[in-house]
């Protein structure tokens, strides 16, 4: 079960920290490198080899998506998942899911719970969000105006 309190309370921690929201300015104060590359069927991913925390962001996509990508593989690399997500899929049994709506609750806390209102139309044409990743992180929506988290 996700705990949205802790990942929540966790966000705060990084944001006082870093005393930003921008997902890169913490990577950069956290001392976690930024790629960009040319990937074929994935926006990103984070990796740990020797103590070298890596975020790889796939050049392709638009500023803002990009943004979104980083915050959700800075919350793996900042909860700890430092397995690769895939390996696990491929090679074992376990299921990621847990890890991923953790991921996606941390970027959406980071980036969107700042007080300020986003249309709907924002969140899917700006951000590059499907309907149902708003629907899964909980933001109630109404008409063209987004309300409030759920949690």
């Amino acid at each position: 079960m996700v705990n949205i309190d802790n990942i929540r309370k966790l966000v705060n921690q990084v944001v006082s920290e870093a005393r930003s929201r921008c997902p890169r300015v913490i990577c950069k104060r956290k001392g976690i490198r930024i790629k960009q590359k040319w990937l074929e069927d994935t926006e990103g991913y984070y990796y740990c080899s020797k103590g070298i925390k890596t975020i790889v962001v796939n050049s392709r996509i638009s500023y803002d998506r990009q943004t979104m990508v980083i915050a959700h593989e800075l919350g793996h690399a900042i909860m700890g998942h430092d397995m690769s997500t895939n390996f696990i899929r491929t090679y074992t049994r376990f299921s990621t899911d847990r890890y991923e709506v953790e991921a996606n609750f941390f970027g959406f806390e980071l980036v969107f719970n700042n007080g300020e209102e986003r249309t709907y139309d924002e969140l899917i044409d700006k951000y590059g969000l499907e309907k149902e990743e708003i629907r899964q992180m909980g933001l109630l929506v109404c008409g063209q105006r987004t309300l409030a988290w759920r949690f």
